[in-house]
């Protein structure tokens, strides 16, 4: 019995969050990284979710997907967007961005 639980913990101790997750589950925690942005300048990249951490005001916000003009929306603290962004650029506040793959 001592035996088939040593094994079954070394089993489950050399598996990694990275080789198991999918990717949806890897982007929910920001395995692939974020970007904190407290500037107005535009910021570049391959974004699933905005993270609002002070109230902010976008400027301009550009998603692949997205119609309409997100531009001088205005975003409580805690809140959170998603989208497939390429460009985000702040008029004040700060956000966190959450890198896709």
């Amino acid at each position: 019995m001592k035996k088939m639980i040593l094994i079954f913990l070394f089993f489950f101790t050399t598996i990694s969050f990275a080789q198991i997750a999918t990717q949806e589950e890897k982007m929910s925690v920001g395995f692939y990284g974020s970007t904190l942005i407290t500037t107005t300048t535009t910021v570049t990249g391959n974004f699933f979710a905005i993270q609002v951490l002070a109230d902010a005001v976008i400027d301009s916000l550009v998603d692949a997907k997205m119609t309409g003009d997100p531009s001088n929306l205005n975003l409580s603290a805690g809140t959170f967007i998603y989208g497939n962004f390429i460009k985000i650029k702040l008029k004040s506040g700060s956000v966190i961005a959450y890198k896709r793959e």
